[in-house]
């Protein structure tokens, strides 16, 4: 006897299966995408059924007492619903799942667990094939109503485009650029107002100007000013209330160009752990991208208030689309219909081009130049073994094409600022006490080995699935291998300070430890220290200080200093650790290497730890860098070709074929 029950819950539906023992129904049930054995009730329990409608599964299942099978099929779908009074809506996957509602949002869209639903733009919603989704109500029509209001894209003749597109790569330097085209660029954007006070480089005017005429990512190289032209292209345009979304620690820095520019009006700043101030009257309302992401609330003020602009600042922040950080940024633009939006980053992408999708969103840019997310990925992504999105190499060379001609702005310093100093990179090996080191491998040893134990019959591809999702565990082993290099590092900047013929030194490292351990050993009256724990006010004072030559030493932790910073007082910097990712790296490499800085040289020294991870993370930065390079036309460091480079989930597949190798002996 078999029977089915089905709860009908127009958001949440689920199956009950109760069948006979066979080896064929338990194999197809257990297939099932969404499925759990209930001891207490005896039965299947299942809340989706993937690719395979419901009516199917019954009928394989040769359920006995079936109910109307219309009415199953009629909760397979997923459901898509606007939520009242936002520009964000709900795609509750039901019967087809998690997965496959997932495949329909193209990768945007936070999963919501409370609510058992995606949480997406709510003009995602409008690129949805009508025949694989349910809608609820006016969504559909309210869905296509907010792409309209997508970020406003400037009209102009194709011959004025064609200028624009000239001057987004334009480097002020023999360009060539025809004057003529500039002058009608200019008689139809405008050009900077007489107010504005400040004196720019000719290849920041470029830029401003193709920013103005929709070149809406401004993505130059780290250090040469993309400030100034995010303000200087919302100048052109006119604009009136300007909403500044930026990373915590640039805050003071988008204040003070602000006002260094001659901005009418108020600038206001909003900050962690303080009362907001109102919005009123004209002027620019500086906010941190991660303040915006915790506080909701923040969003109505600021849509009352009617920005006829944002510029966010280090947008590869909100990369990944399932972040509070994107769905905050991307929901203030949807909510303000008419926009000009600006997107700013001098390393938009990592290592593929999904992360430029989350940015493209922002802009708008999206649909306009590339039709869908959908059609973005199809042509220049695909989905690997661990379902990450890699690049298709081959289209590499067409998009960045696109990008350039429609799309960014993107200048090289060696372009621009022929009088910006060269960059030396040295890797030393340092020899260090492997005790702690070993330790660590040993911790991690022993965690793969208890997974291996409750997993007797998993094969290789078992583990390769586990560890792309357990990467954490290389954490012991970053953190082990920072710790082991304190002692060598702490001698090298207290020589370094103690040689008169030195300059200032920025250190850089990830781990508090290894931070709190080079403090102590150096003395905290002869360095300046910012990270993640560093309030803002007195980041202020140690940027300040370090600048003004009060300070020998600048500590910085690369994922909380790594951005916005201007450290140009110093020509040399010490990586006591590094990080798998390379345009992190080269962000921090650029806290000294950009407009202000007057040496000749600039040098970067890599301390590498024989016998630790240093090594392998070394190798990785490489092969990400050769294929990011392929877009943004630069690279990261010293050149390689990576051979040997291995991802933090290779290196525990390692490990476990490490174990396997020696249980079998």
């Amino acid at each position: 006897m078999s029977r089915l029950e089905f709860n009908a819950d127009r958001l949440h539906p689920t199956v009950r299966l109760w069948f006979g023992y066979s080896p064929k129904r338990l194999e197809l049930v257990k297939a099932l995408p969404g499925r759990k054995w209930s001891p207490a009730d005896k039965c299947w329990i299942v809340d989706a059924t993937g690719a395979l409608p419901p009516s199917e599964l019954a009928g394989h299942l040769l359920i006995d007492d079936e109910p109307d099978t219309l009415d199953l099929d009629d909760f397979w779908l997923p459901l898509a619903k606007a939520v009242p009074d936002s520009a964000s809506g709900l795609l509750y996957p039901r019967l087809a799942g998690k997965d496959n509602a997932q495949l329909l949002l193209g990768g945007v869209g936070a999963w919501n667990e409370a609510m058992g639903a995606f949480v997406a733009p709510l003009a995602s919603f409008a690129d949805f094939d009508s025949e694989c989704v349910q809608w609820d109500c006016d969504t559909r029509a309210r869905a296509i109503e907010a792409a309209k209001h997508a970020p406003k894209d400037h009209k102009i003749d194709a011959h004025l485009d064609h200028a624009a597109g000239n001057l987004a790569v334009a480097t002020g330097v023999d360009d060539g650029v025809d004057e003529a085209s500039e002058a009608e660029l200019v008689a139809k954007v405008g050009d900077l107002p007489e107010w504005w006070k400040i004196d720019l480089y000719p290849y920041q005017r470029y830029g401003a100007l193709a920013g103005a005429a929709g070149r809406n990512l401004i993505c130059d190289q780290p250090g040469l000013g993309k400030t100034f032209q995010g303000l200087a292209a919302a100048a052109i345009c006119g604009l009136k209330r300007v909403v500044v979304v930026c990373p915590p620690v640039t805050t003071t820095h988008w204040a003070r160009s602000v006002a260094a520019s001659g901005w009418p009006g108020e600038v206001t700043v909003w900050v962690a752990g303080r009362k907001t101030r109102p919005l009123e009257g004209d002027g620019v309302l500086v906010v941190p991208d991660s303040l915006l992401a915790a506080r909701p609330a923040l969003l109505g003020q600021i849509l009352a208030w009617k920005a006829d602009g944002v510029i966010y600042d280090e947008a590869h922040r909100a990369k990944n689309p399932t972040s509070k950080r994107f769905g905050a940024v991307h929901g203030l633009v949807a909510g303000l219909p008419g926009v000009r939006v600006w997107c700013l980053s001098g390393t938009p992408l990592f290592a593929s081009p999904y992360e430029l999708l989350s940015l493209l969103d922002i802009t708008g840019d999206t649909r306009r130049v590339f039709g869908s997310r959908q059609k973005f990925l199809d042509k220049y992504c695909y989905q690997n073994f661990f379902k990450a999105w890699v690049p298709r190499k081959k289209s590499l060379p067409g998009l960045k094409e696109i990008l350039d001609s429609r799309v960014w702005v993107r200048r090289h310093k060696a372009d621009v600022l022929s009088e910006l100093p060269d960059k030396q990179f040295f890797d030393r090996l340092v020899d260090v006490d492997l005790a702690q080191y070993r330790a660590a491998h040993k911790e991690v040893a022993e965690r793969v080995q208890t997974w291996l134990d409750n997993h007797c019959d998993a094969g290789l591809v078992d583990v390769e699935v586990w560890a792309s999702g357990n990467i954490g565990l290389t954490s012991p082993l970053r953190r082990a291998a920072g710790l082991s290099k304190v002692k060598v590092a702490a001698d090298y900047i207290k020589e370094w300070i103690d040689d008169d013929s030195n300059g200032p030194l920025v250190v850089w490292c990830w781990h508090h430890e290894v931070i709190d351990g080079l403090v102590e050993a150096i003395g905290s009256d002869r360095c300046g220290v910012v990270d993640g724990r560093t309030p803002d006010h007195v980041r202020d004072e140690v940027v300040d200080d370090f600048q003004a030559g009060r300070l020998p030493v600048f500590i910085g932790q690369i994922s909380a200093a790594g951005v916005g910073l201007t450290l140009t007082a110093a020509a040399d910097a010490l990586f006591v650790e590094s990080d798998w990712t390379p345009g992190l790296v080269e962000q921090a490499c650029d806290r000294i290497h950009r407009i202000g800085a007057k040496t000749s040289v600039v040098s970067y020294t890599f301390l590498v730890a024989r016998g630790t991870l240093d090594e392998r993370m070394a190798k990785v930065i490489e092969r990400k860098a050769s294929t990011v390079g392929k877009l943004l036309g630069d690279g990261v460091g010293p050149t390689g070709d990576g051979v040997g480079a291995v991802s933090p989930a290779e290196i525990i597949v390692e490990i476990a074929k490490d174990i396997l190798h020696k249980s079998k002996k």
